[in-house]
């Protein structure tokens, strides 16, 4: 035996009397550790987080795994799963070298090595995002946050408080030694195609490290991110109007802590719709960099104090792993009142499918359950109701109808549901349970399969290592793309800029200035209207000579109309009191008002009295009927009539028009979406100053700066090039091209 003998030639003697002998032996050393690089694949092309796995084996036993980037140590593993996240946003777009060395006890070492390409600018990744410390938004208003990599490695990542209609979207958030996102109070937030990972240290109860933790605010949306390894991934409380809809959920790690939920909505909340979400909890750290530690997936509940949770719709969701011994995929917890389970797929979640456990008004229906890993120690039940606090309020009524469910004991026989008591009346319709419905549900991935992740993008498919939707473009291709889809104009008449702002007899526009953007320092181009609706329109001036009509005066230059056609842009020229669609003639009189030919400046470009464009000049009754019915232009030019406009009635008519027809747009959901409004004064009163004298621009958009006051020198030609390049039109007419960016209004990076 070689055992304690060292390593090399070694001479054996043994001696028994007057008999010697002896042998020469030749101990090898033990054999390196065998190791190899399991993901990613040599030669790949990666971007945002990946992760790094190494398979390592030894005969003695493996002491440590180092990781190296180009050289440099990043990362020591002592013991088995043997995987480094590597954060590719740090590293530059090119080639890279990976290598992992691994150690065995007796010191014997081995490495394992491939050459990666980091693409983090191209479209097929999550890269293309901006590095960022922590993020703090309070009593803003209208305020987008995209395109970010956020980190905090000293607590959370991004703090919203009392704030109204905030969104931040495709963005990194992770990691983050707090949570993910921090909401407190506020309406109208909305968290659309983000990748949150915290990956905090757990520390006591509780809200450590969540994916996002929202208490008290109004009208939450999450839809389309990707959140993962949270306390709780989401954990709301006291919320009215919450909906969480096609999100990707994985590993809640809070189990320990009172937490570990995907999704938990708790304490006097209201108005709750949790819908096509996909939740998954597995302790596969081969694939996830941390093990679930999950109690419920999605939990609903409340309390004798803060009060019950109500109105809640969970429906088509798919959830699925777990292993705890008393949690549920699906649950209606303490005080969760006028629940509905509808059309909902839970896969082996753990010790039972879904649990009505208090509540009145639950309907639980065609929900389809197959629990066919039982947990040592838990009920195991696919389906349970049974009311498990006596001192709880009353539990009941409950509907179970139309669902197909099948669970397996720990014994091994089927225990599809169970009825513990205290929740009358029950009533039982039409459910199809046991061998039946295994029977049904015998081939879990062929009739249950999960969804693409995430099953629901709000605008793009956010980059992370479990992204699978290719339904919607990347958001990374998105990062450059324009920041409107819909931009509009609307043009006043013949005031002085200190006539308008702070005039009590317009409160409606002075209310959009202090509530929106305001240029204090914008100047019309010329004398008298027309040059500046050409302006405005083909970057030139063109004519002073407002006797001019569409017929009279076709303009073929460079202009708007045009360069909208050529990027595939849709227009309207929206004219009050204009006599029929298509119309090119004189001033006019004949429908309710009086028509100034040169206040709609379109009709006179060439390109828009073409045959195939002429419909798109409209009265402006039109507005109504295509906003009520989403089929608002990407570009549109509002033109009230004579007397609407200010120019041949007093500044509070105009301000009566503007609040009766411009505020439906504004509040819009197509215009909170991607929206863009210019209400500017064509020329002054009596002001020659820089051409036409100093006349109010007010900006408003969901993107603006809330209250913002601009003291840049702009002109019309400013605000062309705004209108076009906020689409992503390209080539700008006439002085646009090297007109003065009105970018500083906004809150997102400007396109380049």
């Amino acid at each position: 035996m070689a055992i304690g003998i060292a390593t090399g030639s070694t001479t054996i003697a043994a001696t028994a009397g007057s008999i010697w002998g002896s042998t020469t032996i030749t101990v090898n050393p033990p054999p390196a550790p065998s190791i190899s690089i399991v993901s990613p694949a040599p030669g790949a092309k990666v971007s945002g987080p990946v992760t790094v796995s190494a398979n390592v084996t030894d005969n003695l036993g493996i002491t440590k795994v180092e990781f190296y980037l180009d050289n440099g140590l990043q990362t020591t593993v002592n013991s088995s799963p043997y995987n480094w996240i590597w954060s590719t946003t740090s590293a530059s777009d090119a080639n890279h070298t990976i290598l992992v060395k691994a150690y065995d006890t007796a010191s014997n070492s081995a490495t394992a090595s491939e050459t990666l390409t980091v693409n983090n600018s191209g479209s097929s990744g999550g890269g293309g995002l901006t590095a960022s410390g922590p993020v703090s938004l309070s009593g803003q208003n209208g305020v987008v946050v995209q395109n970010l990599h956020i980190t905090n490695p000293n607590g959370d990542c991004v703090i919203i408080s009392n704030s109204t209609n905030i969104t931040i979207r495709q963005s990194e958030i992770g990691p983050c030694k707090g949570n993910g996102i921090v909401i407190a109070n506020g309406n109208t937030i909305n968290v659309f195609d983000n990748y949150i990972h915290p990956e905090g240290t757990l520390a006591g109860c509780c809200d450590v490290t969540d994916g996002i933790y929202s208490n008290g605010t109004q009208n939450l949306t999450v839809q389309g991110n990707i959140v993962a390894y949270g306390e709780a991934n989401i954990e709301a409380q006291y919320q009215n109007g919450l909906s969480i809809i096609g999100n990707f959920f994985l590993n809640p790690r809070g189990r320990a802590t009172s937490r570990g939920q995907n999704v938990q909505v708790f304490y006097g909340s209201s108005n709750v719709l949790v819908q096509n979400n996909y939740t998954l909890a597995s302790t596969d750290t081969t694939k996830y960099a941390l093990a679930e530690e999950q109690e419920d997936s999605i939990d609903f509940g409340g309390g004798p104090i803060a009060g019950p949770t109500s109105g809640i719709v969970a429906r088509d969701n798919y959830i699925t792993g777990g292993h705890s011994v008393t949690g549920c995929g699906l649950t209606a917890d303490t005080a969760a009142n006028s629940a509905q389970f509808l059309n909902n797929t839970l896969v082996n979640t753990g010790q039972c499918g879904i649990g009505i456990a208090d509540g009145t008004n639950q309907v639980v229906d065609s929900n389809r359950i197959l629990n066919a890993t039982p947990v040592n120690g838990g009920g195991n039940t696919a389906l349970y109701v049974w009311k498990v606090h006596p001192s709880d309020a009353v539990c009941g009524p409950v509907q179970i109808s139309n669902n197909v469910a099948s669970a397996i004991s720990s014994a091994g026989g089927a225990n599809s549901f169970w009825y513990g008591g205290g929740c009358d009346p029950l009533t039982m319709t039409n459910n199809t349970f046991d061998a039946a419905a295994q029977m049904v549900l015998a081939s879990a991935l062929q009739t249950l399969p999960p969804p693409p992740i995430p099953p629901q993008p709000a605008n793009c498919v956010i980059a992370s290592p479990f992204t699978t939707n290719t339904a919607l473009p990347p958001c990374a291709s998105l990062v450059s793309s324009p920041p409107f889809g819909h931009v509009f104009i609307v043009l006043e008449e013949n005031a002085n800029y200190s006539s308008v702002i702070g005039n009590t007899s317009m409160p409606y526009l002075n209310s959009l200035a202090n509530e929106y953007g305001l240029a204090t320092q914008y100047y019309a181009d010329t004398h008298p209207s027309i040059g500046n609706y050409l302006m405005l329109t083909t970057g030139q001036i063109i004519t002073n000579d407002d006797t001019w009509t569409p017929l009279t005066l076709p303009v073929s230059v460079d202009n708007v109309v045009r360069e909208l056609i050529a990027s595939g842009k849709t227009w309207k020229q929206y004219a009050e009191s204009i006599p029929s669609v298509g119309y090119l003639g004189d001033d006019s009189t004949c429908c309710g008002g009086h028509y100034y030919a040169h206040h709609a400046p379109l009709p006179y470009m060439t390109d828009a009295q073409a045959a195939s464009q002429l419909t798109n000049i409209v009265p402006f009754t039109q507005f109504a009927t295509d906003l009520a019915n989403n089929a608002l232009p990407n570009y549109g030019f509002l033109t009230p009539n004579g007397c609407n406009d200010a120019h041949d009635c007093s500044l509070d008519v105009a301000d009566r028009w503007l609040s009766t027809n411009i505020d439906p747009l504004i509040k819009s959901p197509l215009f909170q979406r991607d929206g863009l409004l210019i209400i500017v004064f064509d020329e002054s009163g009596n002001d020659n100053t820089n051409g036409g004298g100093q006349v109010a621009a007010v900006i408003i958009s969901p993107f603006g700066k809330g209250g913002y006051k601009s003291t840049t020198i702009y002109k019309h030609e400013s605000v062309l090039r705004l209108m076009l390049e906020g689409l992503g039109v390209k080539v700008l007419p006439g002085a646009a091209a090297t007109a003065p960016k009105m970018w500083e209004f906004f809150t997102f990076t400007p396109p380049s």
